[in-house]
């Protein structure tokens, strides 16, 4: 069996064959390493030339045509678009604007000869009648020729008024005998709704006596008209104190009896009720007043001729 020689033994001998390259082989190797290096480079050129040369052929793409559902055909909504209309600004709205109205009342009636006369001027004047007596019997009859009418109670004057009425109502009068003198009026007047008065200065002028006349006229629903035969009428304040509505007359038209003061004086009430919205002229059956009333139609074309019924409403 042959015994191991130590390594460290032949890596000291190992170490001492190793002997240094003199100059002119480092030169050798040098040289040669050059070589290699210098045609590993050309061999690397050329191919990099070679590979640049050739033309590679791409390969051409096939398109697969694929076969599509077809979509059914659909109505498409189109919404249509409005052109605007110009537009045409609106006329503005005119309202009827009411006449101003005038009530013309014709006091004294009691013939037939005077309601033929009236019916004959105009159909928009409303006759106030007396009260049925032996003076004037056929009054109730002659009422029922017309749609609207009064009556003309007559009322105590002044003593310089002298031809009196047969059953005056007095100041100092019991509201009894008041009661009674309406309730035979209404005998004879049915549909009897307008009462105005008849003279009346002295009896007017009076509140307690005014007091008890409205009082029973409110009682059977009659309305009153003041003729306002005297500035110092109490009718009005009565009738506030009553909680009453009456109506009071704003011209008298004939006092004289001529033609053109007559005119002058409608065309004073026109006036009024323009002013006012309404006015209440008060005449007599005389043919002067009626033929100048009928004459004067140009001067009522501004207001509405009507019925004293229409301004109590």
């Amino acid at each position: 069996m042959a015994t191991q020689k130590p390594q460290s033994v032949t890596k000291k001998k190992t170490t001492k064959k190793r002997k240094k390259l003199t100059l002119k082989q480092k030169v050798r190797l040098y040289t040669w390493l050059f070589r290699i290096t210098l045609f590993l480079l050309f061999i690397s050129l050329g191919f990099l030339i070679y590979s640049f040369n050739t033309t590679k052929t791409i390969p051409e793409i096939q398109y697969i045509e694929l076969e599509c559902e077809t979509i059914p055909e659909r109505d498409i909504y189109i919404p249509t678009i409005k052109t605007p209309k110009e537009e045409i600004p609106k006329q503005p709205i005119v309202k009827n604007i009411p006449k101003p109205k005038l009530a013309i009342i014709i006091d004294d009636v009691a013939s037939s000869y005077e309601t033929k006369n009236i019916l004959k001027s105009s159909k928009s004047i409303t006759p106030s009648f007396f009260p049925k007596n032996s003076d004037h019997p056929n009054t109730p009859e002659l009422s029922t020729k017309f749609k609207t009418y009064m009556i003309h109670l007559p009322l105590e004057a002044n003593s310089n008024f002298t031809s009196q009425e047969a059953g005056v109502l007095k100041v100092g009068d019991p509201i009894s005998k008041i009661d009674n003198t309406i309730k035979n009026i209404l005998a004879s007047f049915p549909d009897l709704k307008y009462v105005n008065n008849h003279t009346g200065s002295v009896y007017s002028s009076d509140y307690n006596s005014m007091y008890k006349l409205l009082s029973v006229l409110k009682r059977y629903n009659l309305k009153y008209l003041d003729s306002k035969t005297i500035s110092s009428t109490k009718a009005s304040i009565v009738a506030k104190d009553l909680n009453m509505n009456i109506l009071v007359r704003d011209v008298f038209i004939d006092n004289i009896l001529d033609k053109n003061i007559i005119k002058k004086q409608l065309k004073k009430a026109v006036n009024i009720a323009k002013e006012k919205g309404s006015a209440i002229a008060i005449g007599h059956p005389k043919k002067i007043t009626l033929q100048t009333i009928k004459e004067s139609a140009s001067l009522f074309k501004d207001v509405e001729l009507v019925l004293i019924h229409e301004l109590y409403n």
